[in-house]
């Protein structure tokens, strides 16, 4: 896969996408993909078409000019919107030939008019009216590859899950060469040729299929090995590192140790308050630093496991328990929650607990709220009243933020500068779900 397969860095994983289809939970998961589609296809200069059914014209444009006004395009007519009817549905019927056609004929326009290609997404759920010729419809996703043996057009097919059968669906992803999948753009190895695809459609197996499969079974056998000896090489030198890190990390942290015990003394055989009040200072330093050490330690086995579905409940209870004091108050309706996070989220979760300040002094109490936002998953900390100092060093916050990261999982600050009023990490979509009894 190349770096124009990755749609996470704007419309730029557009410029090559050829035939490519998009299946969809959500209208906003519908959007995130067809608008930096459609920007795309206008920064490259095409004629850009977008056909409609659940949606409409205003909303599309409105989703569009969220991210970049596109109003002189409209007004040139680089870019047009249709109905269903107007194209797919002409008629009163689908018609594969006719679409084939259109596709060719609106491409060649696009050439002839000054325009780069032909840019073209389309929402697909008119096929569940079951409208005459609805069933030439995986025949004309077939077919329409053969169109890239003569002409290079963009196209986008949208495909609501909720709306298609599960064999239709399949079919679409057999049918076209990249599917965009949660948000992302992949190669797909579940591409069938039109010629197979057809026979098969038809109950015909040619040679070539089975012999393809040979050939994909043997190539991922060999990928396999392949993956197997680079991680072998890989495991034996993060093994070296380690334990240069490990060396390093201790000696560091018995230096911390022997300082800290030192200061207790001075401190109990001190009694000028000033001195004292500096060495508070030196005792709250060597906390802190003991509490990176414990930070860099966990750090240090980032992405070494998978993430796996773990009880939110379960989490949040096993963080309690790791806390020095019982002054925090956790309010959560996590028991009925699974998120899909990696083994350092438990740590995290501790660091970010731990930085409240009433916290630290053993005053005040602390609240981990579990909220939904839309799609996300929101977990809030936060002090009793709702406002607190930011303790957040900058290397324990990147740690934290890095060790969250590697589940896929951000965390922000929320309030002024100088002060804080809560944490707060989002879990996006597709790594919480409702847990199952």
């Amino acid at each position: 896969m190349t770096d124009s397969d990755n749609i996470s860095s704007g419309n730029a994983g557009f410029s090559s996408s050829s035939h490519c289809a998009c299946i969809f939970k959500t209208e906003r998961e519908q959007f995130s993909t067809t608008v930096p589609f459609m920007l795309a296809g206008l920064n490259r200069g095409d004629k850009c078409f977008y056909i409609f059914n659940e949606t409409s014209e205003d909303d599309i444009l409105d989703a569009i000019m969220r991210e970049e006004n596109i109003e002189r395009h409209v007004d040139d007519g680089d870019i047009a919107f249709l109905s269903t009817d107007d194209v797919y549905l002409k008629g009163g019927r689908f018609d594969a030939d006719r679409m084939l056609s259109f596709v060719r004929q609106a491409e060649q326009k696009a050439l002839a008019e000054g325009y780069s290609g032909l840019t073209a997404t389309g929402e697909m759920s008119w096929h569940k009216a079951n409208a005459t010729g609805s069933d030439q419809l995986m025949e004309y996703e077939a077919r329409l590859n053969d169109v890239y043996s003569t002409s290079n057009p963009e196209l986008l097919c949208q495909y609501d899950e909720q709306a298609f059968d599960h064999s239709v669906l399949l079919d679409a992803i057999r049918t076209h060469p990249r599917v965009i999948l949660n948000g992302e753009l992949c190669v797909n190895p579940y591409y069938t040729p039109p010629d197979e695809f057809l026979s098969m459609r038809n109950g015909v197996i040619p040679r070539e299929i089975y012999e393809r499969t040979n050939a994909d079974i043997l190539k991922r056998a060999s990928l396999s090995m392949i993956h197997r000896m680079e991680m072998r090489d890989f495991r034996r030198a993060r093994r070296k590192l380690s334990a240069l890190d490990d060396f390093g990390l201790c000696e560091i942290q018995s230096l911390i140790e022997i300082v800290s015990f030192y200061n207790d003394l001075a401190r109990d055989s001190c009694n000028d308050p000033i001195a004292l009040s500096h060495l508070d200072v030196v005792s709250r330093k060597c906390g802190q630093a003991q509490k990176h050490m414990s930070l860099l330690r966990a750090y240090q086995s980032v992405d070494e496991s998978e993430p796996m579905w773990r009880r939110l409940g379960t989490i949040l209870e096993s963080v309690r328990t790791r806390i020095d004091c019982n002054v925090a108050v956790f309010e959560s309706e996590g028991d009925s929650i699974e998120i899909l996070v990696g083994s350092l989220f438990n740590d995290a979760i501790k660091a970010l607990v731990e930085k409240v300040p009433d916290l630290q002094m053993d005053t005040g109490e602390v609240s981990i709220k579990v909220d939904r936002s839309e799609n996300d998953l929101v977990i809030s900390i936060e002090n009793a009243d709702g406002s607190f100092a930011d303790q957040s060093d900058d290397v324990g916050w990147f740690l934290v933020t890095e060790m969250l990261s590697s589940s896929g999982v951000s965390v922000r600050k929320d309030g002024i500068a100088g002060r804080c009023a809560k944490f707060e990490i989002l879990i996006p979509e597709g790594k919480h779900r409702v847990a199952s009894q």
